[in-house]
């Protein structure tokens, strides 16, 4: 499924630099510098630079679902390494707690 819409390109006002030199750049650079957000972002600290029509093709259900799990399963792992992390700083505490009680 195609969706098509126009969107405020944005950078952030710490590459003034790069700003300042958008149109020697190559096409693929410049694009890859960019924000897209219909929403005013300079009182977040970026700049408008221009306005882009995008051009989506968007994968099918099943594609969608996939990516979705994937994403989730993510974040899954990276709370069990959080959680995993908290329980042996946990154990060292008590392990710290019980020595000193004993000695």
């Amino acid at each position: 499924m195609r969706k098509i819409a126009k969107q405020r390109a944005w950078m952030t006002t710490a590459e003034t630099a790069f700003i300042l030199g958008l149109e020697e750049r190559k096409d693929e650079s410049v694009i890859a510098s960019l924000a897209f957000s219909s929403s005013d972002m300079s009182p977040h600290g970026w700049t408008e630079v221009g306005e882009a029509l995008i051009d989506v093709e968007l994968y099918p259900r099943h594609k969608l679902v996939a990516r979705q799990i994937e994403s989730l399963r993510k974040k899954q792992a990276a709370a069990v390494a959080l959680a995993t992390e908290i329980e042996g700083s946990i154990q060292k505490l008590l392990a710290i707690g019980y020595c000193q009680e004993g000695g």
